[in-house]
């Protein structure tokens, strides 16, 4: 949370000025353990992260359906090999950074919705996008009370809040912080 208290502020005429954001995006995020072989497929185990609504984000059976098919192998292939020791997901993010696969310690990736942002509406007055919601929110949030001159808060009688919140039910009647 960040604000400022203008020079005019009083408790009779001020008032507050507040924009809230929340400071995470829902997405699949893939597991630490996350290569997976069965019945012939080796697969990538990934979790919901952010909040993501699984009733009606995904509408899925979690344990089942999270965990989307990287490559499908024969199983002779899954055989005790130096190659086949090498999770498919961590040959690819070697290949990505320029590194070799050992190099690779540890990773936190999380698997985003990639459509491009567009304007919608019968005028353009609107913005799509599947991002914009918490990670443009929360940049506008803060960019936007940074950018506060000082002749602003000499004139302003008001006191201006941004703030970020890390819970996805902000708005929404729901207990926090064990409430």
């Amino acid at each position: 949370m960040s604000f400022i208290v203008g020079e005019n502020f009083s408790r009779e005429s001020g008032g507050f000025v507040v924009v809230g954001a929340h400071t995470d995006s829902p997405c699949v995020r893939i597991r630490p353990n996350n290569d997976v072989a069965s019945e012939g497929y080796r697969m990538l185990s990934v979790e919901t992260y952010g909040g993501a609504d699984e009733r009606t984000a995904f509408k899925i059976n979690k344990e089942s359906h999270l965990r989307p098919v990287l490559c499908s192998e024969i199983k002779r292939l899954l055989a005790d090999t130096d190659e086949n020791k090498v999770p498919p997901i961590q040959k690819l993010l070697a290949t990505e950074v320029g590194c070799t696969p050992d190099q690779i310690i540890d990773l936190d990736v999380c698997l985003m919705d990639a459509t491009d942002s567009r304007l919608a509406g019968i005028y353009e007055e609107f913005v799509e996008s599947p991002r914009i919601d918490n990670l443009a929110s929360t940049w506008a949030a803060m960019t936007s009370i940074s950018e506060i001159t000082p002749n602003q808060i000499a004139a302003s009688s008001d006191v201006m809040v941004a703030i970020a919140w890390d819970h996805e039910e902000v708005g929404k009647r729901v207990p926090i912080w064990g409430s």
